[in-house]
């Protein structure tokens, strides 16, 4: 009968749905270890960025002392020296968590 056909097809199809919602139940409990940070790298990453905004901090006020044509550039470098520096605390302060 037609009947017996659709209730055989709605019993598979129930069963594919049981099949995916298992395969996916295993899929998030597998546990993925995240991937090894290295901390002491990051803190050196933090501690060059530092140096190289005070370079940049250093040489901007020289040049405004001085008066010189650069100011804007060394502005430029400056902020984004500091962003860089951000951005490395930012990845180290996650990374700590």
């Amino acid at each position: 009968d037609q009947v017996d056909a659709l209730k055989t097809a709605v019993e598979k199809q129930q069963a594919r749905v049981e099949e995916a919602k298992q395969a996916l139940a295993d899929f998030v409990k597998q546990d993925t270890p995240a991937p090894a940070v290295d901390l002491d790298a990051l803190q050196q990453k933090v501690l060059a960025a530092q140096t190289r905004v005070d370079k940049a901090q250093e040489r901007l006020e020289m040049a405004k002392q001085q008066q010189l044509d650069t100011v804007d550039a060394l502005q430029m470098g400056l902020e984004k020296q500091q962003s860089k520096l951000k951005e490395a605390q930012d990845a180290l302060a996650e990374a700590s968590k």
